[in-house]
């Protein structure tokens, strides 16, 4: 039970949650809430003008938020408690003229009826917007002002009821919505005419999805329109069950895998049992969790794994313990500015990385500051790993590393990156990369000069899906061609190389572009990253011609069935009742894949060679069990940071909260990570600049 009391004056006074903790409010005489005082004794405090307006709100770590007004009560400038200012500019209508956060000013234009009609911002991206009679958003067109023959289009239609029928892009895909009495749709018609059937309870519950290729996703609900039962496109089937509160208390997956959920007093998980019934036995595993009062997690554990975790007054993580198998461990220990920003990192080998952040709150650089180096004897001296620093949009302009190698960004309007520049004072590394979008933001062109050198260009179909990439390098030429269905399975990749060279390079870029089209399957299984060598053969049962002019043509045929690869080149795939891929057969390829009751992938037998993983009670993947020993994982929150093996560690450093790879440290040697357009890398360099 959550009680309440309230004040004479009908003012929430305290709310005492089930396990007796209390949560206390306070008033002044305007009945303004100035102080809230929680559960483990932290308080809000909010100070107001003599107009009620709020000026000041400040939290249990001392941070403070603050606002200021213009005479008419309009917010002017807000003071995040991060430190972060943003300005406001408002008409003597009330209409707001101009947004001032950091580096970036947008602005605001209305037409006569006081709706916007156009913004821009100090990059020069002009949006404008227009509406029909009944005053709907109609058209919006995007466009550089410098450029203005360069224009990004959007339509969209209403029906009568003023339900949104259809919108076209720039490149006059449709996407419809059909409507049979509801507010909600009952058809959506996809720009290659494929389409969604759906339908709907007496609630207006979604209880079905029918795709034009005869598949169809199905829902169930109880009488608290909870979701009782889902059966996916590929007819995989998930029972749900509920406590009296709404809460999920079960799943039951084809009777076989069920995973009971225990809660506390105040709904948190405290305890998650699974158990698998398997050919031959019954697979059982257990995770269980404590909290603080502010409901962050203290303690997490399974058989596998201990998880210990210590918080500010802020609810910041000072402290994470990882115990694996309850045997090594590894810590990792932060600290934080007065404006709550990371400042430190402490791992596990006593290595320390140091934050720093620009006048806008912006990573401004990380420095680490290396134990026991091999390479440097000064232990105590930081050595910078990258300096950054931002356009007006807040996109990292250029990066400095460590190795005196530097980046140079340039981005559009619409902040797509442009080009890529790698430079040395020494000239010892060089390196370009430019990148060409369509009026949909898709990738059309990129050249690379330098460390490597080719042009790709890419064609998509309305469905953005890619259906031919272009590549032409210095001595053959490469076109691939990708056919899906409408829902994203592939049906075949062909390759057509074209070269100019001996034959002896004809048949290794041969073995090397067919190799490529496997790789496709593989990406997603992460077990493969130990077996790369094993992607360099061919696929024998693709169809390939070589003619009298050295082109060589490789058809690759696929096969899907309710969005499950059954068939690629010479693979055969193979899976559970649960949808997780259990066997891969081929020429010279026989792996089987063993799932945890948590479907969780456990074991991967790779033609006789096993490896084993184990997971901690958050789901990340803490080790690795080969032939040749263990590797512990190590996690920054959801990032990989580290691996141990054999009692050596190896980092990997991104930019803080983000999948942005900077640097990896492996044996006291720094490397440092050259990145592509989504931040995959493209090359790595060793402190002499040099690619390795």
């Amino acid at each position: 039970i959550t009680r309440y009391s309230y004040t004479p004056y009908g003012q929430l006074a305290s709310i005492t949650q089930p396990d007796g903790n209390q949560t206390q409010f306070a008033y002044n005489q305007l009945g303004q809430r100035v102080l809230t005082t929680l559960p483990d004794g932290q308080t809000i405090t909010r100070k107001y003008s003599v107009a009620g307006l709020l000026q000041s709100e400040t939290f249990g770590d001392g941070r403070t938020t603050l606002y200021s007004y213009d005479k008419l009560g309009q917010l002017t400038q807000h003071i995040n408690k991060n430190g972060q200012i943003t300005q406001f500019v408002w008409n003597e209508q009330g209409e707001l003229l101009a947004k001032h956060h950091n580096d970036e000013l947008i602005r605001y234009s209305y037409d006569n009826l006081g709706r916007v009609n156009a913004t821009i911002n100090n990059a020069g991206l002009l949006i404008q917007y227009k509406y029909n009679a009944h005053g709907q958003l109609a058209q919006t067109t995007a466009f550089d002002e410098n450029e203005p023959e360069h224009k990004q289009h959007q339509h969209f239609s209403y029906d009568e009821a003023g339900r949104l029928i259809s919108s076209q892009n720039s490149k006059g895909d449709t996407t419809e919505q059909h409507f049979e009495g509801l507010s909600q749709p009952h058809c959506v018609i996809q720009p290659d005419g494929s389409a969604l059937h759906l339908t709907y309870d007496k609630e207006r519950n979604l209880t079905a999805i029918e795709r034009s290729d005869g598949h169809v996703y199905r829902i169930s609900y109880d009488a608290n329109e909870n979701p009782t039962q889902v059966t996916g496109f590929d007819g995989t089937l998930q029972q749900y069950k509920y406590d009296a509160c709404n809460r999920l208390a079960s799943v039951t997956q084809s009777d076989k895998r069920h995973v009971k959920i225990e809660r506390d007093s105040l709904g948190r998980v405290t305890a998650q049992h699974a158990s698998l019934a398997s050919d031959s036995h019954i697979i059982n595993n257990a995770n269980y969790y404590s909290y603080t009062k502010q409901g962050k997690i203290t303690r997490a554990h399974n058989a596998q794994s201990t998880l210990k975790q210590r918080f500010d007054k802020g609810g910041r993580l000072l402290h994470a313990e990882q115990v694996h198998n309850q045997q090594q461990a590894h810590t990792l220990q932060y600290s934080y500015d007065d404006y709550g920003r990371r400042q430190t990192l402490t791992l596990p080998d006593s290595s320390k990385l140091n934050y720093s952040y620009n006048k806008f709150g912006q990573l401004s650089a990380i420095h680490l500051q290396q134990a026991n180096s091999k390479v440097n004897d000064s232990a105590s001296a930081a050595q910078p790993l990258v300096t950054l620093s931002y356009d007006s949009q807040g996109n990292i302009q250029t990066q400095q590393f460590g190795n005196s190698i530097t980046l140079n960004q340039q981005f559009d309007v619409f902040n797509r990156l442009t080009q890529q520049q790698l430079t040395h004072p020494a000239q010892a590394l060089f390196d370009t990369c430019t990148y060409n979008y369509d009026s949909i933001n898709q990738l059309i062109a990129r050249k690379n000069e330098g460390v490597s050198s080719h042009n790709t260009n890419f064609e998509y179909n309305s469905l953005g899906q890619l259906i031919q990439q272009n590549l032409a390098g210095e001595q053959n030429n490469k076109i691939t061609q990708y056919q899906w269905d409408s829902f994203g399975n592939p049906q075949s990749q062909t390759v057509k190389s074209s070269k100019s060279d001996t034959d002896s390079s004809e048949q290794n870029t041969t073995n090397t572009d067919a190799s490529s089209s496997i790789d496709l399957t593989r990406a997603t299984h992460s077990e493969y990253s130990d077996l790369a060598s094993n992607n360099l053969a061919p696929s024998n049962n693709a169809d390939s011609v070589v003619n009298n002019e050295g082109t060589n043509n490789t058809t690759i045929n696929s096969a899907s069935d309710a969005d499950r690869l059954t068939h690629f080149g010479d693979s055969d795939f193979h899976y559970d009742e649960f949808g997780n891929q259990i066997r891969e057969t081929g020429k010279g390829i026989k792996t089987r894949r063993e799932y945890n009751a948590f479907n969780q992938l456990s074991c991967f037998n790779n033609n006789g060679t096993l490896t084993q993983y184990d997971y901690d009670p958050l789901g990340r993947r803490i080790a690795k069990h080969t032939e040749h020993g263990k590797i512990d994982y190590i996690w920054d929150n959801d990032q990989l940071i580290g691996e141990y093996q054999h009692g050596e560690y190896t980092w990997y450093i991104n930019l803080p909260n983000q999948f942005h790879p900077v640097a990896l440290i492996k044996k006291g040697e720094v490397y440092y990570y050259h990145l592509d357009h989504v931040n995959t890398p493209r090359f790595v360099t060793n402190n002499n600049a040099e690619v390795v």
